[in-house]
């Protein structure tokens, strides 16, 4: 890691004690692209992948839970063995889905985002072209605008396997 002390014009390196594994990050569309792909070529058969489709309720019935949804023109119900609702933070099929579980004979593991406070972030993309050659493409690159970290402007550059950055903006 490459830590920028607040008000510092100079980082040093420090090092994670334990740790011997880089820490390497991808992109949302990059990792969605991956994911499509590996179903695509590996589970064709098994998965049927759609588009602007909206979740619009389910029931249970026996084993399967049965989707209700909507193509934007016609409702439609869809039956499913195993359902993940990846539709965000604020997940209204699984904010339902939980409301029903209380009553139901299956369960609802909603991962809880492990935050002390809410953020308000801008991501960016550098171009490892217009990246300085001094930066080590190893490390994370780090800076704060103040130590203390409720009121800090936070500043992380995390490097990807093709020598890319993606930089993120944290705002108090």
């Amino acid at each position: 890691r490459f830590d920028f002390a607040p008000g510092a014009l100079e980082g040093k390196i420090t090092e994670a004690v334990g740790r011997n594994y880089p820490t390497m990050v991808i992109q949302r569309d990059r990792l969605a692209a991956v994911l499509l792909e590996e179903l695509r070529t590996k589970h064709a058969d098994a998965v049927k992948i759609e588009y602007t489709i909206e979740c619009l309720g389910f029931r249970i019935e026996g084993n399967t839970t049965m989707l209700i949804r909507w193509d934007g023109s016609q409702e439609t119900s869809v039956q499913a063995e195993f359902v993940v609702a990846a539709d965000g933070t604020n997940s209204t099929l699984t904010e339902k889905m939980a409301c029903e579980a209380e009553h139901g004979s299956f369960s609802v593991v909603k991962l809880e985002p492990n935050l002390e406070r809410e953020l308000v972030y801008k991501t960016l993309g550098l171009d490892k072209d217009r990246i300085p050659t001094s930066w080590r493409r190893d490390l994370n690159y780090s800076a704060r605008s103040t130590e203390d970290i409720s009121k800090a402007i936070t500043f992380e550059a995390l490097p990807t396997n093709e020598g890319n950055i993606v930089a993120v903006l944290l705002f108090p």
